[in-house]
């Protein structure tokens, strides 16, 4: 009951975003994809796409902090207004096609109390053959800026999930789909994919995403045997 208004809430609001972009550019032709999702977090490490939100009365529990799961619940509202303002989402409805999530990893750092605002900034990881990798961190807006005006602060959770790109009952390549039908220069997805799975380079965030896949291995492992034993 709740849930499903939310989500249109959040694509409305990416929609609006990406129509304001359209708007400034004078003209009612589709601005173009690759610029679009390098400024919603798509192809570039320092590029990430900012959902506002506060914590309000539904989403918080008895000691009046954000819910555990509600931090889920924001990570996905995070995304569909993601999708929609990048133009990803028009284009999976159009190939009948969906986002599927098929796996994640949560870190709660610090609460989020009850009527605080705070952001969600996510961002594409990674990408290979098979999956795409986001990246979503919850910022508490407690910073301040030279003029005294909230900003970001710290991170107060992190959100790593892995998507798939399915139709019928075939998982296509994302990196393939983002060229071909999102219209993503090739160029754009280079620095974040890899072919065999793994991340590449050696920064933080690479690791991450490298340990990110250690840790699925581990969880597909320990179901195989579990699954042996129910033979």
């Amino acid at each position: 009951v709740i849930h499903t208004p939310r989500v249109l809430t959040a694509i409305g609001r990416g929609l609006v975003r990406r129509q304001r972009i359209v708007n400034s550019a004078g003209t009612d032709e589709t601005v173009d994809s690759t610029a679009l999702l390098s400024r919603s977090g798509v192809g570039e490490s320092n590029a990430f796409w900012s959902s506002p939100s506060r914590a309000g009365l539904l989403d918080c529990d008895y000691l009046m902090h954000l819910n555990n799961a509600a931090y889920l619940s924001q990570a996905e509202y995070a995304r569909w207004e993601w999708c929609a303002y990048s133009g990803l989402m028009q284009s999976l409805w159009r190939d009948k096609t969906s986002f599927v999530l098929a796996g994640g990893a949560i870190r709660y750092r610090r609460e989020i109390p009850m009527g605080q605002k705070y952001q969600i900034q996510s961002f594409m990881a990674h990408i290979n053959d098979q999956n795409l990798l986001v990246y979503q961190a919850f910022r508490g807006m407690d910073g301040k800026s030279s003029l005294g005006a909230p900003i970001p602060g710290r991170i107060r959770a992190q959100f790593v999930c892995r998507g798939l790109l399915v139709k019928g009952r075939t998982i296509l390549n994302p990196r393939e789909y983002l060229i071909d039908n999102v219209g993503v220069d090739a160029e754009s997805l280079q620095e974040i994919s890899s072919s065999d799975g793994g991340a590449k380079g050696g920064d933080v965030m690479d690791k991450l995403m490298d340990h990110y896949g250690n840790m699925e291995e581990a969880f597909k492992t320990v179901s195989s045997r579990d699954d042996e034993g129910l033979r």
